[in-house]
């Protein structure tokens, strides 16, 4: 076996080092879109309504913050799942 193919074999990580890894369930850039969509959809029904009823721009900034809200509300639901599920398996 020529040496530097030894070095590289000796440097190689044992195999058992991700036995008990799992990747995340719920993709970091999904959350981030779930909030910003969720914000951006309940903003822009507040605006329309805002513009039926010539009321701008009550309705529409009422409607992001309830966008906000429902959608920071969803993320820790999934996250206390995820938690819970990791905890509930790495128990076994």
């Amino acid at each position: 076996m020529p040496r530097r193919w030894s070095r590289a074999i000796a440097l190689s990580p044992p195999t058992d080092v991700l036995k008990g890894f799992q990747p995340p369930r719920q993709d970091p850039l999904a959350i981030g879109l779930t909030i910003v969509a969720s914000t951006a959809l309940f903003g822009g029904a507040g605006w329309w309504i805002d513009r039926q009823f010539n009321t701008f721009p009550f309705l529409m900034v009422l409607g992001a913050v309830v966008g906000m809200i429902a959608s920071l509300y969803r993320t820790i639901l999934l996250l206390k799942q995820q938690n819970s599920d990791s905890n509930g398996s790495a128990s076994e």
